[in-house]
């Protein structure tokens, strides 16, 4: 009876800190707790969310590296707990740990393979890295678990529109002879959007002219009418 008592004080002292935002004290008063009762499950589980908002108050006021503590802290609490990680994840984001990231997003994927806004984020990882084809490919991969994704749709206009812009660039350049930024334009618009069946077909032209422009150009030697059109096609690009 008293150890009850005892423990359902320590238990109202942590959320009358807690009311206070003493998020420190509110946990000291819940481990006082823990060690007194049978029910630890109950109080780490409590102890875990609490540290949660003091890492959520950390990172509203921009004090990232703190706030990383803390929510590693309440994953560490309860490691099953995926929404403790994720903002792990966003803590180094802020911090422009992007490799980071990535592990752990990787990891993320690899528990939860059904969730668009993890193919999302790491879309977004692999734009801030200039990797359009494997952002487009994340992108897809969360229209197709959630057709109506807002942020998907919104990323996905941002890639076709990027591809739209390369293209109509590629066009301009080839018009003016210069067959080179021509190839570079559209190759980062089939980057963006690689499925684009127009796209492919007008790098293929490009391609043609490129290499129709090399041979007619260039000086007569012995074997050059020879050479492979991928030989040439890579020297143009």
């Amino acid at each position: 009876m008293w150890v009850h008592l005892q423990v359902e004080f320590y238990v109202q002292k942590a959320e009358a800190f807690l009311q206070l935002c003493d998020f420190q004290s509110a946990v000291l008063n819940l481990r006082k707790a823990y060690s007194l009762s049978s029910a630890k499950e109950e109080y780490v589980e409590r102890m875990a969310f609490i540290i949660y908002l003091q890492g959520q108050c950390l990172f509203d006021q921009e004090v990232y590296w703190d706030a990383l503590e803390s929510f590693t802290r309440a994953s560490e609490l309860q490691p099953d707990n995926s929404l403790y990680r994720r903002r792990s994840i966003a803590c180094l984001a802020a911090l422009n740990r992007y490799h980071d990231c990535f592990r752990l997003v990787n990891e993320e994927l690899d528990q939860d393979s059904k969730n668009p806004d993890l193919y999302i984020l790491r879309a977004k990882l692999h734009e801030h890295f200039s990797r359009a084809t494997l952002c487009y490919q994340d992108v897809q991969e969360a229209i197709a678990l959630e057709p109506r994704h807002e942020e998907a749709q919104l990323l996905m206009q941002r890639l076709l529109k990027r591809a739209q812009k390369a293209k109509n660039q590629a066009m301009n350049k080839a018009l003016k002879g210069n067959l080179k930024d021509a190839l570079l334009k559209i190759t980062f618009a089939i980057e963006n959007s690689p499925f684009d069946a127009g796209y492919l077909i007008f790098r293929k032209s490009q391609y043609k002219n490129c290499s129709s422009f090399t041979l007619e150009t260039a000086p007569e030697l012995p074997g050059l009418q020879t050479l492979s059109c991928v030989s040439v096609e890579s020297r143009c690009i």
